[in-house]
Formats: C-alpha cells, sequence, structure tokens
C-alpha cells in the first residue's frame, strides 16, 4: 500500500538522521546511528498495515490494530491479555486468536517486545541499570527482565549497554 505524504516524511526524517550520524566524526556518533536504525525499523513495523489479505476480515485487523495502541500507550504499565480484553470488549481467547493472525505473534509475544524496544531507547537516552528500566516499563522482577532481554535482543542487558558506551 501507497505510504501517505506525512508518513513519507517521517521515514525521510528517520533516514536523514542515520545519514547525519554515520558522518560525524563526534564520538559516539557510530551507536546514535545504530540506534536510529532500530527507530526507523521500529516506525516502519508501525506503518506496516495489518491486512485483510492475510486472511483476516477487516474489523479482526482494526482489533489488531487497537491492540497495538493499547500497548503503546501503556508500554510503561504491568499489561494483561485479559486487560486488553476488557478495554476492547471483547473475550481473551478472541483478542489472541485475532492478534496472532494480522500480526504472526502472541499479544504476550508482541507486549515483551515493545517493552524491550523501549527499553533499549531508554538505555539510549541514559545509563540505566537494568532493575531501573524494568520498573520503569512495569516489570517487578529484574531477572525475569534480564531473561526476556536477552531473548528478544539475542545478548543480555549488561553486555548491550556494554557496546553502547
Amino acid at each position: 500500500l501507497p505510504l501517505e505524504q506525512r508518513e513519507r516524511d517521517v521515514l525521510v526524517r528517520k533516514i536523514q538522521k542515520i545519514v547525519d550520524y554515520r558522518n560525524s566524526p563526534a564520538p559516539g556518533s557510530r551507536n546514535k546511528a545504530v540506534g536510529a536504525w532500530f527507530d526507523l525499523c521500529s516506525e516502519i513495523e508501525k506503518m506496516r498495515p495489518l491486512a485483510a489479505s492475510d486472511g483476516i476480515s477487516p474489523s479482526a485487523a482494526l482489533y489488531a490494530e487497537k491492540i497495538c495502541d493499547y500497548v503503546a500507550s501503556h508500554v510503561s504499565e504491568k499489561i494483561t491479555v485479559t486487560e486488553i480484553a476488557d478495554k476492547l470488549g471483547v473475550s481473551a481467547g478472541y483478542a489472541q486468536n485475532v492478534f496472532k493472525k494480522a500480526t504472526g505473534e502472541s499479544i504476550i509475544e508482541y507486549v515483551n517486545r515493545r517493552k524491550i524496544e523501549t527499553a533499549v531507547e531508554m538505555l539510549r537516552a541514559n545509563k540505566l541499570k537494568l532493575k531501573d528500566v524494568a520498573f520503569n516499563l512495569g516489570v517487578d522482577d529484574p531477572a525475569y527482565f534480564s531473561r526476556l532481554f536477552k531473548k528478544v535482543n539475542g545478548v543480555g542487558y549488561e553486555q548491550f549497554k556494554h557496546r553502547l558506551f
């Protein structure tokens, strides 16, 4: 599907940011370029339509988009499938089914991925400790958050932080 002008402008700005960081001689600019790359990927993922061509109805795709919106606006809180389903007025099973068909991942996988993406953004902005990031994202158990971070990113939090700084 063609992009709207606003969406194209957002992507162009993000790409320009990558180029600017990459061409900058300033210390840490290469790491900032990598961070900007992840931001660009995240933006593209947000723009990816949940298409009915995936075998789901437009109303089901709309529910999946609403789930994504809910997660985006509540990423710093503890989020459950039941809570999301209640907010949408559907059963948890229906919400899970629709979301999996539309995106290819479960709601929990999506929530966890978004929390880790947010953690990476927080880490780039501040040199925070793992427990502080976990608590800021509604995760009460730093050990669990550490395992989740490694599962999603392929490297542990401290190793990732060390690569950035």
